[in-house]
C-alpha cells in the first residue's frame, strides 16, 4: 500500500517540514542514536491517512 505525503500538504510550515523530513533515531541514555537493526515504522497521520514520516524502532539489541 503506497502512502501520500504530509509531506506534500501545503497548510505544513517550513519548520515543520523540515523536522518531518529528518531522520528519526532513538532517545537512548540521555543520547540520541541510530536503531542498530535499521528497523524503522511509519506514523500516520490519522486526519488524513498520510504518511507522515518513519520513525527508528527500538529492539533489543537497541538498548544492550
Amino acid at each position: 500500500m503506497i502512502l501520500s505525503s504530509t509531506l506534500d500538504s501545503p497548510w505544513l510550515s517550513p519548520n515543520v517540514r523540515a523536522w518531518l523530513a529528518q531522520p528519526k533515531r532513538l532517545l537512548i541514555a540521555n543520547r540520541w542514536v541510530e536503531s542498530v537493526t535499521g528497523a524503522s515504522f511509519s506514523v500516520i497521520d490519522p486526519a488524513t491517512g498520510n504518511l507522515l514520516c518513519e520513525v527508528a524502532e527500538a529492539r533489543a539489541e537497541d538498548i544492550e
